[in-house]
């Protein structure tokens, strides 16, 4: 499918309308990855945003593990899912929610600017991530499992 997406959240915070990224536009395509090969170590479905990276390639883009259809806004549609990310203490997985918007073609004229005001009391708000140690974590939900060791 033929679209633009804005990535409405950065490490699973939800962004201000304001703060929005420029949409980016490619074609959305759905795959299913296998747990051996990635790095959540599951089977998973991913929408993978094909762009053009010059007059000739295209390369993968923006990617979304699990998506989820929330809702329709408009002529939008909001999907969640969750993103990997590399930080300083390892891989982190973050919840994700694109706003995204069909094409008929990657040569259409730009779209008019999603009207975010009319919109803003359906995009759901999460809570800010919880920084805690393995140690903590391990504390707050139960022993390490001994197939883990």
């Amino acid at each position: 499918m033929f679209c633009e997406i804005i990535e409405l959240r950065r490490a699973g915070l939800r962004l201000p309308p304001k703060d929005w990224p420029s949409p980016v536009r490619g074609d959305l395509r759905i795959s299913y990855d296998e747990g051996k090969t990635n790095n959540s170590r599951r089977n998973m479905r991913v929408a993978i945003l094909w762009v053009n990276w010059s007059c000739s390639h295209v390369v993968p883009g923006p990617n979304l593990s699990e998506p989820i259809l929330l809702d329709i806004l408009g002529d939008a549609m909001l999907w969640r899912g969750h993103v990997c990310a590399r930080t300083d203490d390892g891989i982190c997985e973050y919840e994700q929610m694109w706003l995204i918007r069909p094409l008929s073609s990657l040569d259409a004229p730009p779209l008019a600017k999603f009207d975010a005001a009319r919109f803003s009391p359906k995009l759901p708000a999460t809570l800010p991530p919880q920084s805690e140690t393995q140690t903590e974590w391990l504390a707050k939900h139960g022993r390490e499992m001994a197939a883990t060791r």
